[in-house]
Protein backbone atom coordinates (compact mmCIF):
# COMPACT_ATOMS: atom_id res chain seq x y z
CA UNK A 1 0.00 0.00 0.00
CA UNK A 2 1.80 2.70 -1.57
CA UNK A 3 0.19 5.61 0.85
CA UNK A 4 1.30 4.14 3.89
CA UNK A 5 5.07 4.74 2.76
CA UNK A 6 5.01 8.35 3.75
CA UNK A 7 2.24 8.65 6.34
CA UNK A 8 2.65 9.34 9.86
CA UNK A 9 0.42 6.81 12.30
CA UNK A 10 0.73 3.77 10.12
CA UNK A 11 -0.86 1.54 12.36
CA UNK A 12 -4.52 3.86 11.51
CA UNK A 13 -4.39 3.96 7.65
CA UNK A 14 -6.87 1.65 5.73
CA UNK A 15 -8.00 1.72 2.51
CA UNK A 16 -12.07 2.19 2.44
CA UNK A 17 -13.48 1.24 -0.83
CA UNK A 18 -17.51 2.36 -1.66
CA UNK A 19 -19.12 0.31 -4.34
CA UNK A 20 -21.74 2.80 -6.92
CA UNK A 21 -24.17 4.24 -5.58
CA UNK A 22 -22.31 4.18 -2.24
CA UNK A 23 -25.81 5.50 -0.88
CA UNK A 24 -27.83 2.41 -2.13
CA UNK A 25 -25.30 -0.22 -2.46
CA UNK A 26 -23.83 -1.70 1.41
CA UNK A 27 -20.68 -3.30 0.33
CA UNK A 28 -17.66 -1.83 1.39
CA UNK A 29 -14.06 -3.03 0.76
CA UNK A 30 -11.63 -2.70 3.55
CA UNK A 31 -7.97 -3.39 3.02
CA UNK A 32 -5.26 -2.78 5.34
CA UNK A 33 -1.85 -2.61 5.20
CA UNK A 34 0.57 -4.99 7.02
CA UNK A 35 1.10 -2.00 9.50
CA UNK A 36 -2.32 -1.78 10.40
CA UNK A 37 -3.59 -2.19 13.94
CA UNK A 38 -5.94 -4.65 14.83
CA UNK A 39 -8.03 -2.13 16.41
CA UNK A 40 -7.89 0.54 14.06
CA UNK A 41 -9.47 -2.49 11.15
CA UNK A 42 -11.70 -3.61 14.23
CA UNK A 43 -12.89 0.48 14.34
CA UNK A 44 -13.58 0.99 11.03
CA UNK A 45 -15.35 -2.18 10.25
CA UNK A 46 -17.94 -1.48 13.20
CA UNK A 47 -18.59 2.05 12.00
CA UNK A 48 -19.33 0.81 8.76
CA UNK A 49 -21.61 -1.67 10.00
CA UNK A 50 -23.15 1.13 12.63
CA UNK A 51 -24.15 3.21 9.39
CA UNK A 52 -25.70 0.16 7.58
CA UNK A 53 -23.12 -1.18 5.72
CA UNK A 54 -21.66 -4.73 5.05
CA UNK A 55 -17.38 -4.49 4.88
CA UNK A 56 -15.24 -6.87 3.62
CA UNK A 57 -11.47 -7.23 4.55
CA UNK A 58 -9.41 -7.47 1.75
CA UNK A 59 -5.96 -9.47 3.18
CA UNK A 60 -3.92 -8.99 0.95
CA UNK A 61 -4.05 -5.48 -1.39
CA UNK A 62 -4.31 -6.82 -5.10
CA UNK A 63 -5.23 -4.48 -8.07
CA UNK A 64 -8.78 -4.46 -8.08
CA UNK A 65 -9.50 -5.55 -5.00
CA UNK A 66 -12.25 -8.46 -4.88
CA UNK A 67 -15.38 -6.97 -6.16
CA UNK A 68 -14.17 -5.47 -9.63
CA UNK A 69 -11.52 -8.56 -9.97
CA UNK A 70 -14.65 -10.84 -10.06
CA UNK A 71 -16.33 -7.76 -12.49
CA UNK A 72 -13.48 -7.41 -15.03
CA UNK A 73 -13.34 -10.97 -15.38
CA UNK A 74 -17.19 -11.45 -15.81
CA UNK A 75 -16.30 -8.63 -18.17
CA UNK A 76 -13.77 -10.10 -19.82
CA UNK A 77 -15.63 -13.35 -20.92
CA UNK A 78 -19.04 -10.86 -21.83
CA UNK A 79 -16.85 -8.95 -24.47
CA UNK A 80 -15.48 -12.41 -25.94
CA UNK A 81 -18.42 -13.18 -26.16
CA UNK A 82 -19.62 -10.06 -28.02
CA UNK A 83 -16.29 -10.35 -30.00
CA UNK A 84 -16.83 -14.16 -31.18
CA UNK A 85 -20.48 -13.55 -32.47
CA UNK A 86 -21.80 -16.02 -29.22
CA UNK A 87 -24.13 -13.40 -28.22
CA UNK A 88 -25.30 -9.97 -28.64
CA UNK A 89 -24.69 -7.26 -25.44
CA UNK A 90 -28.07 -7.28 -25.26
CA UNK A 91 -28.89 -11.03 -24.75
CA UNK A 92 -25.29 -10.88 -22.81
CA UNK A 93 -27.36 -8.38 -20.33
CA UNK A 94 -30.44 -9.97 -20.39
CA UNK A 95 -28.80 -13.35 -19.44
CA UNK A 96 -27.27 -12.04 -16.36
CA UNK A 97 -30.01 -9.96 -15.46
CA UNK A 98 -32.79 -12.32 -15.82
CA UNK A 99 -30.78 -15.45 -14.06
CA UNK A 100 -27.10 -15.43 -12.11
CA UNK A 101 -27.88 -11.65 -11.12
CA UNK A 102 -30.96 -12.40 -9.06
CA UNK A 103 -29.25 -15.10 -7.86
CA UNK A 104 -26.21 -13.33 -6.63
CA UNK A 105 -28.71 -10.47 -5.16
CA UNK A 106 -29.21 -12.32 -2.20
CA UNK A 107 -26.53 -15.31 -2.20
CA UNK A 108 -22.91 -15.18 -3.13
CA UNK A 109 -21.13 -17.83 -5.64
CA UNK A 110 -19.80 -20.52 -2.78
CA UNK A 111 -23.00 -20.45 -1.05
CA UNK A 112 -24.83 -20.92 -4.34
CA UNK A 113 -22.52 -23.74 -5.48
CA UNK A 114 -22.94 -25.57 -2.20
CA UNK A 115 -26.84 -26.37 -3.03
CA UNK A 116 -25.83 -28.60 -6.04
CA UNK A 117 -22.48 -29.65 -4.43
CA UNK A 118 -18.39 -29.24 -5.76
CA UNK A 119 -17.82 -32.55 -7.29
CA UNK A 120 -20.82 -31.61 -9.73
CA UNK A 121 -19.14 -28.14 -9.67
CA UNK A 122 -15.74 -29.98 -10.88
CA UNK A 123 -17.25 -31.51 -13.54
CA UNK A 124 -18.79 -28.41 -15.21
CA UNK A 125 -15.55 -26.39 -14.30
CA UNK A 126 -13.30 -29.51 -16.29
CA UNK A 127 -15.42 -28.91 -19.17
CA UNK A 128 -15.96 -25.36 -19.10
CA UNK A 129 -12.71 -23.85 -17.60
CA UNK A 130 -10.19 -24.82 -20.39
CA UNK A 131 -12.16 -23.12 -23.06
CA UNK A 132 -13.01 -19.48 -21.37
CA UNK A 133 -10.90 -16.70 -22.18
CA UNK A 134 -7.46 -15.70 -20.78
CA UNK A 135 -6.26 -13.09 -22.63
CA UNK A 136 -4.22 -10.33 -20.92
CA UNK A 137 -5.27 -7.55 -23.10
CA UNK A 138 -8.64 -5.48 -24.13
CA UNK A 139 -11.06 -6.87 -25.89
CA UNK A 140 -10.92 -5.13 -29.40
CA UNK A 141 -14.37 -4.88 -29.21
CA UNK A 142 -13.80 -2.58 -26.04
CA UNK A 143 -10.78 -1.06 -28.01
CA UNK A 144 -13.08 -0.24 -31.20
CA UNK A 145 -16.26 1.71 -29.00
CA UNK A 146 -13.70 3.76 -27.12
CA UNK A 147 -11.44 4.89 -30.46
CA UNK A 148 -14.75 5.20 -32.15
CA UNK A 149 -15.81 7.44 -29.09
CA UNK A 150 -18.95 5.56 -28.35
CA UNK A 151 -18.46 5.71 -24.89
CA UNK A 152 -21.87 4.95 -23.20
CA UNK A 153 -24.68 7.64 -21.68
CA UNK A 154 -21.99 10.35 -21.71
CA UNK A 155 -21.76 10.33 -26.08
CA UNK A 156 -25.29 8.88 -26.41
CA UNK A 157 -23.99 5.82 -27.72
CA UNK A 158 -22.17 2.61 -26.50
CA UNK A 159 -23.56 -0.65 -26.82
CA UNK A 160 -26.54 1.02 -27.09
CA UNK A 161 -28.04 3.88 -28.48
CA UNK A 162 -28.90 6.76 -25.49
CA UNK A 163 -31.11 9.67 -25.31
CA UNK A 164 -31.66 11.48 -21.97
CA UNK A 165 -34.65 10.21 -21.34
CA UNK A 166 -33.28 6.83 -22.17
CA UNK A 167 -30.21 7.42 -19.73
CA UNK A 168 -32.73 8.79 -16.65
CA UNK A 169 -35.00 5.51 -17.23
CA UNK A 170 -32.44 3.23 -16.39
CA UNK A 171 -30.76 5.40 -13.69
CA UNK A 172 -34.29 5.14 -12.31
CA UNK A 173 -34.65 1.37 -12.64
CA UNK A 174 -31.23 0.79 -11.33
CA UNK A 175 -31.90 2.80 -8.10
CA UNK A 176 -35.53 1.68 -7.43
CA UNK A 177 -34.84 -1.66 -7.94
CA UNK A 178 -31.91 -1.75 -4.84
CA UNK A 179 -34.04 0.18 -2.90
CA UNK A 180 -36.97 -2.57 -3.43
CA UNK A 181 -33.70 -5.43 -3.07
CA UNK A 182 -31.71 -4.00 0.51
CA UNK A 183 -32.91 -2.65 3.69
CA UNK A 184 -31.76 0.86 4.62
CA UNK A 185 -29.91 1.17 7.39
CA UNK A 186 -32.12 2.07 10.44
CA UNK A 187 -33.80 5.14 9.87
CA UNK A 188 -32.42 6.13 6.54
CA UNK A 189 -35.17 7.57 4.00
CA UNK A 190 -34.00 5.46 1.11
CA UNK A 191 -35.98 6.97 -1.06
CA UNK A 192 -35.38 10.56 -0.76
CA UNK A 193 -31.62 9.16 -1.27
CA UNK A 194 -32.66 7.12 -4.38
CA UNK A 195 -34.22 10.55 -6.12
CA UNK A 196 -31.01 12.30 -5.27
CA UNK A 197 -28.98 9.58 -7.01
CA UNK A 198 -30.59 10.38 -10.19
CA UNK A 199 -29.71 13.83 -9.58
CA UNK A 200 -26.39 13.18 -8.87
CA UNK A 201 -25.63 10.91 -12.05
CA UNK A 202 -27.30 13.16 -14.16
CA UNK A 203 -25.07 16.05 -12.65
CA UNK A 204 -21.98 13.89 -13.07
CA UNK A 205 -22.70 13.51 -16.84
CA UNK A 206 -22.59 17.61 -17.45
CA UNK A 207 -19.09 17.53 -15.22
CA UNK A 208 -17.97 14.79 -17.36
CA UNK A 209 -19.28 16.80 -20.44
CA UNK A 210 -17.71 19.87 -19.42
CA UNK A 211 -14.36 18.45 -18.42
CA UNK A 212 -14.04 16.92 -21.81
CA UNK A 213 -14.57 20.06 -23.47
CA UNK A 214 -11.75 21.91 -20.94
CA UNK A 215 -9.56 19.19 -21.36
CA UNK A 216 -9.33 18.76 -25.06
CA UNK A 217 -8.72 22.67 -24.94
CA UNK A 218 -6.14 22.70 -22.41
CA UNK A 219 -4.93 19.13 -24.33
CA UNK A 220 -4.97 17.22 -21.08
CA UNK A 221 -7.97 15.21 -21.46
CA UNK A 222 -7.40 12.43 -18.59
CA UNK A 223 -6.78 15.35 -15.86
CA UNK A 224 -9.84 16.98 -16.93
CA UNK A 225 -11.34 13.96 -16.13
CA UNK A 226 -10.19 12.94 -12.96
CA UNK A 227 -11.17 16.44 -12.02
CA UNK A 228 -14.73 15.64 -13.26
CA UNK A 229 -14.66 12.58 -11.00
CA UNK A 230 -13.33 14.09 -7.58
CA UNK A 231 -16.45 17.14 -7.90
CA UNK A 232 -18.94 14.13 -8.66
CA UNK A 233 -17.88 12.87 -5.77
CA UNK A 234 -18.38 15.68 -3.45
CA UNK A 235 -21.48 16.25 -5.18
CA UNK A 236 -22.27 13.00 -3.99
CA UNK A 237 -20.91 13.23 -0.47
CA UNK A 238 -23.15 17.11 -0.24
CA UNK A 239 -26.07 14.92 -0.98
CA UNK A 240 -25.91 12.42 1.74
CA UNK A 241 -25.01 15.04 3.97
CA UNK A 242 -28.70 16.81 3.25
CA UNK A 243 -30.52 13.68 3.28
CA UNK A 244 -29.28 13.31 7.00
CA UNK A 245 -29.62 16.66 8.01
CA UNK A 246 -33.30 16.67 6.62
CA UNK A 247 -33.68 13.09 8.14
CA UNK A 248 -32.85 14.59 11.49
CA UNK A 249 -35.09 17.40 11.46
CA UNK A 250 -38.06 15.39 10.86
CA UNK A 251 -37.31 13.02 13.82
Amino acid sequence: MRLVSGAKGRDKVLVAHYANPPHLIPLVEVVPSPETSQESLSTLCGVLEIVGKRPIVVRREVPGFVLNRLQCSLLREALWLVENGVASPRDVDYALSNSIGRRWAVAGIFEIFELPGWDLVKAVAENVFPDLTTSAEVSPVLTDKVESGDLGVRTGKGFYEWTPESADALRQRIARALVEMFPAAPGLPMQPLARRYNALLANAERHLHAASARAKEEGARDGGLARAHLEVLLDGEHCATRAHRKRDRQS
